[in-house]
């Protein structure tokens, strides 16, 4: 990773991190243009109203206790992002993968998606 391509979105990306980890959900309200699109193969959802309102449930029942172990691969262009992660949650640990595509520097469509989750061991 070169630090030119790093340095163009990683401080927002590391600030979506926080904002997923605090539960910041206006943090989260201010990284999405109005009209912004949050789309996985399970879910689709549309607005910035509808997309915080996915995060609050999100972050409350299926990611508690969200943590970033790591962040496993990522590119930055001028307008977008394409990461992929492992997150640490109460249930165990998840491998992720997230594509934002910028507009006017807030998230327009966030693709979003589940690689593989490992259960805690009792």
């Amino acid at each position: 990773m070169t630090t030119e391509t790093k340095h163009k979105w990683w401080d927002f990306y590391m600030d979506q991190i926080r904002f997923c980890e605090n539960i910041d959900l206006e943090g989260i309200r201010s990284h999405y243009t109005e009209d912004a699109q949050v789309l996985s193969f399970n879910y689709q959802i549309f607005g910035r109203d509808a997309i915080v309102k996915h995060f609050d449930n999100y972050l409350h029942n299926i990611l508690k206790g969200v943590k970033l172990k790591s962040t496993d691969q990522y590119l930055d262009t001028d307008d977008s992002v394409y990461l992929e992660g492992t997150l640490t949650t109460d249930a165990g640990e998840a491998k992720v993968y997230d594509i934002f595509a910028m507009k006017n520097g807030l998230i327009h469509r966030h693709f979003t998606g589940l690689i593989g989750f490992t259960p805690k061991q009792n």
